[in-house]
């Protein structure tokens, strides 16, 4: 019995040797290739070079290999095809003469003698964005703005001491970007100065200085909505419009979102029928200078896609005697800003990823002007393109935040020492 055993394990042993064989071809001689020749730098650029080269004449040859350290002291390899006549190799942070080892690699895995190759690339593209970057103060804390031409991706990272004087740092914000145009913003932070730390770094590990800045962050508040906020059309030209009774527009500020609650009547639906842009008014019943809001779009199935607003306009008044064909001042309609949804992970219409949904659901943020801030109470949406392309708009919730009508930051520093 125990020779049985014995046997049998040795069997076992033999079939996973077996089982763990390499991946690919097998290697069929000894023989390396020859090497590359003719190389030269055909392109620099940000953090990198492209090179180019002559392949050696070998019919076994399957790529040319490149091998360098970046200067963060990481060690890269990469290859390309044997068709290929030049190959990139980029991470680099600083305009200095740097240097490859370029090795022909055949099919039976024989490398060549090594070609040193040196270059000196441009410096990392983080470097040009770090100089663009501004950081102000705004509404709850503070906006970032930041230009970055080569559209490369970057991580903007925010931090600040944890408490005043302290050397620890607490991460407040990390922005991932790669348009051409960036902007990001902080918020949840009290009206007393604080100081906001940004680096900015690429997926290298390549990281830029430090660039500091006080902000004293605006005041703002949410703007209370169910008790408050109502039906109203005092604009003769934009009338009440709903696509059923099932879908008022009083839905849009119950404080429930459809993706939470579940219940798919829970949204405020306008009619197919009308051209861009599809409008309507609200009154908030309180005077506000807005600062940000959430749309949260019509959940369950249809996030980014149907009648969710893709592209929109808001505008506000004070007066209740306004209209889109006023041509007195007075009476005429104050534009606060345009806006734009962006799908996180852009995927096609009628495909959505989970944080798609979420973000649909929970509520895409935007942003008003700060330069266009002024007190406002009647508020008007212009839709001109939704995700599915039509007019049939619908808006599970709406939130706005804000400073309320007449508020001082003096005024409020008074009153909080009264109250001490």
């Amino acid at each position: 019995m125990k020779k049985h055993i014995l046997l049998f394990s040795l069997l076992a042993f033999c079939l996973a040797a077996c089982e763990e064989e390499s991946v690919g071809q097998y290697p069929t001689d000894s023989e390396a290739p020859g090497p590359v020749s003719n190389v030269v730098v055909k392109e620099v650029f940000g953090g990198g070079v492209t090179l180019s080269y002559t392949i050696p004449d070998d019919p076994d040859l399957q790529g040319v290999m490149a091998e360098y350290t970046l200067d963060t002291g990481e060690k890269i390899s990469t290859i390309v095809s044997g068709y290929a006549r030049e190959i990139t190799i980029e991470g680099f942070a600083t305009a200095t003469e740097h240097e490859a080892t370029l090795r022909a690699v055949d099919k039976s895995r024989n490398m060549s003698e090594p070609v040193v190759a040196k270059f000196t690339p441009n410096r990392a593209p983080i470097f040009d964005v770090y100089e663009t970057l501004t950081i102000t103060s705004d509404f709850g804390g503070a906006k970032l703005t930041w230009q970055n031409p080569e559209m490369k991706d970057i991580i903007v990272s925010v931090s600040k001491p944890i408490s005043e004087g302290s050397d620890v740092e607490e991460d407040v914000e990390n922005f991932y970007s790669s348009a051409a145009e960036g902007e990001g913003f902080v918020r949840g932070f009290d009206a007393v100065p604080v100081t906001f730390n940004v680096v900015i770094s690429d997926q290298y590990g390549n990281t830029t200085d430090v660039k500091s800045q006080e902000c004293l962050p605006l005041y703002e508040e949410k703007v209370p909505s169910t008790d408050y906020w109502k039906r109203w059309n005092g604009d003769p030209v934009i009338p009440y419009k709903q696509y059923s009774n099932s879908y008022p527009i009083e839905k849009m500020w119950d404080g429930i979102k459809m993706g939470t609650s579940g219940d798919s009547k829970n949204m405020f639906h306008l009619p197919a029928g009308s051209p861009f842009p599809v409008r309507f008014t609200f009154d908030m019943g309180k005077v506000y200078k807005l600062s940000r809001m959430k749309v949260a779009q019509r959940a369950l199935g249809w996030a980014f896609e149907h009648g969710n607003p893709k592209r929109f306009q808001v505008f506000g008044s004070l007066n209740s005697n306004v209209s889109v064909d006023a041509t007195e001042p007075e009476r005429q309609w104050i534009y606060l800003g345009e806006f734009t949804s962006f799908k996180p992970s852009g995927l096609p219409l009628e495909q959505a990823s989970p944080e798609d949904e979420a973000i649909a659901n929970e509520g895409e943020d935007f942003t008003f002007p700060l330069e266009l801030a002024t007190e406002v109470r009647y508020i008007r949406f212009d839709v001109y393109e939704t995700w599915g392309g039509t007019e049939m708009v619908h808006i599970s919730e709406l939130e706005f935040w804000g400073q309320p009508e007449g508020y001082s930051a003096e005024g409020n520093k008074e009153e909080e020492n009264e109250n001490e």
